[in-house]
């Protein structure tokens, strides 16, 4: 059975076959999602305030 580092040809070293690259890319995608909750919780209130 092949490691995930040869299936990718990416050395061990290599940013992307480490684990804080792929934490860190769910970190941003998590925050893209709550900045657009939070846009769309602020037009909703101000359309309830007009």
């Amino acid at each position: 059975m092949r490691n995930k580092s040869s299936a990718n040809k990416l050395p061990e070293w290599h940013r992307k076959s480490q684990r804080a690259y792929k934490v860190n890319r769910v970190i941003i995608i998590l925050q893209i999602v709550a900045a657009l909750v939070m846009c769309g919780v602020i037009l909703y209130g101000m359309n309830k305030l007009m």
